[in-house]
């Protein structure tokens, strides 16, 4: 009979950083597309107030202590992942790599 072991904290940290990265992800991308090209600043603030209002209710939920130790993981992982994930450059796309042929004009010129 197969043994059933719990994911290791770690694994379960990143399944929730996952989690919760990929709808901030899409919301900044999606308001980043908005029309009137806003600046990064403006999206990163206007999200802020948005989160801070959405996760209002877990000042209720949870206690302090709890939120600043959320707080101090997120905080913790961020320079983790930054010095230790390198982002290598993509190659370019086969369709950008060939020429296009160029139109003729029709008159004979």
């Amino acid at each position: 009979m197969p043994q059933h072991t719990e994911p290791a904290p770690v694994t379960e940290l990143v399944d929730a950083m996952l989690e919760f990265t990929a709808p901030i992800t899409q919301a900044l991308d999606h308001m980043m597309r908005s029309p009137g090209e806003p600046e990064i600043d403006e999206v990163v603030e206007v999200l802020k107030t948005l989160l801070r209002d959405v996760l209002s209710p877990m000042g209720t939920m949870l206690s302090p202590d709890d939120l600043r130790t959320a707080t101090a993981v997120i905080e913790a992982s961020v320079p983790m992942i930054c010095e230790g994930l390198m982002l290598v450059p993509h190659a370019a796309p086969r369709h950008a790599s060939r020429s296009r042929p160029r139109s003729r004009s029709r008159g004979g010129h």
